[in-house]
Order: structure tokens, then C-alpha cells, then sequence
């Protein structure tokens, strides 16, 4: 998990990844909400988002069509570069 996560961004502040020799690595954060700390082991964002969606379900569902708006977004723009790269390879074919 990381600092850039669209949850940790959304609605959770103070991230920080606690390191202890002999021990498994550790996120916390408290949410932006409700001001509770949380803290995971497992090294993904369930706790966080089953946080968010036991206590804020309307913020989470916020998230959830954030997320879906930028994947599509992601999608978009993806299939545009390929879309680009193709037209640039028939182009050189073309030409040469």
C-alpha cells in the first residue's frame, strides 16, 4: 500500500509506514472524518476501506464513482495513445 492510494488520498490524513526490526511492516492514518487512527499489517487498504465504508458509506460511495470516472478516464486515455501509435505506424508504413 502506498501514500498514493485513491482511499489514503480521499479520506485519510497523517500516513505514515511504521518500520520495526523483527516485525512486519505497518500503515496508520487517521481518517479525515471522524478523526479515528487506524492501523493495518497486511500491507493493502481493506481496514481502511471497510472503514470507510461501516462508518461514511456516503463518502464511499463517492469514492467508488470517483474511482469509476478515473478508470474510465484511464481507459480513455489509453486507448487514445494506442490509437495515436497505430495511426503513426500506418503513416511510416506509408512513407517508407
Amino acid at each position: 500500500m502506498s501514500a498514493n492510494s485513491a482511499i489514503i488520498k480521499f479520506a485519510f490524513m497523517e500516513h505514515k509506514e511504521i518500520c520495526s526490526p523483527g516485525t512486519r511492516k505497518k500503515h496508520s492514518a487517521k481518517c479525515k472524518f471522524c478523526k479515528v487512527s487506524l492501523t493495518e499489517t497486511a500491507g493493502t487498504t481493506s481496514t481502511f476501506t471497510r472503514h470507510l465504508e461501516r462508518r461514511h458509506p456516503e463518502s464511499s460511495a463517492l469514492l467508488s464513482s470517483t474511482a469509476d470516472v478515473t478508470g474510465a478516464r484511464q481507459i480513455e486515455e489509453e486507448v487514445g495513445r494506442e490509437m495515436a501509435s497505430m495511426e503513426t505506424s500506418a503513416v511510416r508504413r506509408c512513407n517508407s
